[in-house]
């Protein structure tokens, strides 16, 4: 739907009939007309005429468009769907030959504005059309003041005369004017997202397009989808402001969605399309890490996931505390991802401590309290593994590690001692041989095994085996 499209911080900036000068009103013939007028008629313009063309009724710090642009968006103005979301977002004329409009075009604003707020209490048609209009205009002085603000946001003074203290005064007193612009601007388009009659005279201008893909069924979609859709012009200046690390000011637009429009719209539904190119360059690295099979390369991709999506789940962790169904989605899905691929790792290489480090960096991710089980139970698990790695290669005698490389003796133990049921005097047991670690220097003094605390060993014993490789008399005596 082309109202997801536009819905953007470029919603007014780049609207066809704002740049092109059109009432949305206008002719088909007129339409052609201006086309000839600007285009056809640019080789005697020239440039400076050409800008000259645009000057008058611009609303803010606006260039004017290119030639190419310009021929796209009357080209663009044929699709009736694209004509319609347009005109959704510009001015509409009470009547014929509308003095504010008149005065919009000439580049009397305050003119406009003022007849439109003298009309807004107004019942009926005059009325709702004042309200649109002022939303409209309200919407673009926030959204305008919004990119000064970005525009200054990473710069260390502005007009480079003012000092940090003055710098901040003016940032503060600006973003002041522009959170009234927004609020003033969201409560008339909530009043009018709500309001059937708005939706009737929106219907009844889209009918006069006379073309049939714009039914009834396209003005329920429009509808519908509006309240979400709206929230696409916050989230595109709240995904800039966390790029730029400046979270309080993102946090500012997050709020701006989850009070606009509240129950109908979804705030969840617009992060994931604001924030789709971030998270497809994470599923990117989620594919890679899923790929990885070499050895080598698993530690590598795990950690590129981790330090690739980092600054992405702290500004979301940052905008959502409490987190919702997207945050949690995407954080889990990077936390499954490692800790999925460390297993195979750790089983081929036999190397756990990276893998503990790695998986207490996922307990601190994980965005749900099953998530954060299943990290908390890998960890018991990497440091059972460490503590039995260390144990293995730590000298029974001194203590001194030695790692994988440390000489080990055979330690030889017997159970399960009985007489063979089928020839007398004759019995069985089985056996096992445990190695246990002992260093260069201490395998002189290893003489008693009884005396040393070693795991297996105990764990042996605790199962019944003895010491030795077979029984010794008494234990075969007592058999007959």
């Amino acid at each position: 739907m082309v109202l997801e499209d536009i819905c953007n911080a470029n919603v007014y900036e780049k609207n066809a009939f704002y740049l092109l000068g059109l009432s949305v009103d206008t002719t088909s013939r007129n339409i052609r007309r201006r086309q000839e007028d600007l285009i056809d008629g640019l080789s005697e313009m020239g440039g400076k005429a050409w800008t000259s063309e645009f000057e008058r009724y611009l609303l803010g710090r606006m260039k004017a468009p290119n030639v190419p642009d310009a021929k796209n968006l009357f080209d663009r103005l044929k699709d009736p769907e694209f004509y319609a979301s347009e005109m959704f977002f510009w001015f509409w004329p009470r009547n014929q030959g509308d003095e504010a409009i008149e005065a919009i075009i000439k580049g009397e604003r305050d003119y406009a504005v003022r007849e439109w707020v003298a009309d807004m209490g107004k019942p009926g048609l005059r009325g709702l059309i004042a309200r649109h209009n002022l939303a409209v205009v309200l919407h673009y002085y926030a959204i305008d003041g919004e990119k000064y603000l970005l525009s200054i946001a990473g710069r260390n003074d502005v007009g480079g005369s003012l000092q940090s203290g003055s710098r901040g005064l003016l940032v503060e007193e600006v973003t002041g004017a522009v959170d009234r612009y927004w609020k003033s601007a969201f409560e008339l388009w909530e009043c009018l997202s709500f309001d059937d009659a708005f939706w009737d005279v929106f219907a009844d201008k889209v009918k006069k397009l006379n073309d049939p893909r714009l039914d009834e069924e396209f003005i329920t979609s429009f509808r519908e989808k509006f309240p979400i859709c709206f929230d696409g012009i916050n989230a595109d200046f709240m995904v800039a402001y966390a790029k730029m690390n400046d979270i309080a000011s993102a946090k500012r637009h997050f709020g701006y969605m989850l009070s606009t429009m509240s129950g109908d719209d979804d705030v969840e539904e617009t992060m994931e399309r604001a924030f789709k190119p971030m998270s497809e360059k994470i599923n990117v690295l989620i594919k890679k890490c899923a790929a990885a099979t070499n050895s080598k390369q698993v530690l590598k991709v795990c950690k590129d996931l981790l330090s690739g999506s980092s600054d992405f789940v702290k500004m979301l962790k940052a905008l959502v505390p409490g987190g919702n169904s997207y945050t949690r989605t995407i954080i889990n899905d990077i936390v499954l991802a490692v800790d999925n691929k460390l297993p195979a790792y750790s089983r081929e290489t036999g190397d756990y401590e990276p893998c503990l480090t790695i998986t207490k960096q996922l307990l601190e991710l994980a965005a749900t309290p099953m998530m954060r089980e299943r990290i908390r139970k890998s960890i018991e698990e990497w440091a059972e593994l460490i503590r039995k790695e260390r144990e293995g290669n730590t000298c029974v005698v001194c203590g001194y590690y030695g790692g994988k490389n440390i000489p080990r003796k055979s330690v030889k133990f017997h159970c399960d001692v009985r007489r063979d049921p089928l020839m007398y005097g004759r019995y069985e047991f089985r056996t096992r041989t445990i190695e246990v670690p002992v260093c260069h220097n201490c395998i002189g003094k290893f003489y008693d095994i009884k005396s040393i605390s070693y795991g297996p060993v105990k764990q042996s014993l605790a199962e019944g085996w003895k010491f030795g490789e077979k029984p010794n008399q008494s234990e075969i005596d007592s058999l007959f």
